[in-house]
């Protein structure tokens, strides 16, 4: 029996057997480079310690700029990262959000895309903020092409 599926008003590909096709892209998703980054950023701050323990001297003398130290590589690692996470955040959303949430967008590219594309094009804090920007106004009776 044919069932109907709620994608807010976006017309259904059917195919022969009568399952509709699915036209929204749903990416893998690489588990295995966020743990990676997890781990290299542990390794980092690891390394920072000894290395300004190496250079400062003793605890006592050198407890100051090994912190800073430690900081300064971590927030260095992060702020590199980061765009990366963000779109790697929009994948998971993409891979596992419903449909019908998915299909609401009445731009092109997509809200979702049009992420992707800011944080690539603008670097990860100018891009998330001109994201959520489109989010926000992301509804009826906005429409259209709409690109970073």
């Amino acid at each position: 029996m044919d069932e109907d599926y709620d994608v807010r008003g976006v017309p259904l590909i059917r195919t022969t057997n009568h399952i509709p096709y699915n036209p929204l892209k749903r990416p893998r998703i690489g588990y295995r480079n966020a743990i990676l980054a997890l781990v290299i950023c542990i390794i980092l701050t690891v390394a920072a310690v000894k290395l300004s323990g190496f250079l400062f001297g003793s605890v006592e003398n050198g407890i100051i700029y090994q912190i800073l130290s430690v900081f300064f590589v971590v927030f260095v690692y992060i702020y590199r990262i980061s765009g990366k996470a963000v779109i790697w955040m929009v994948y998971v959303y993409q891979r596992f959000a419903p449909d019908g949430l998915r299909l609401r967008c009445v731009y092109e590219p997509s809200c979702s895309e049009y992420m992707i594309l800011a944080v690539k094009k603008y670097g990860c804090i100018r891009g998330l903020w001109k994201g959520i920007k489109r989010l926000r106004r992301c509804h009826p009776p906005n429409y259209g092409k709409d690109y970073p």
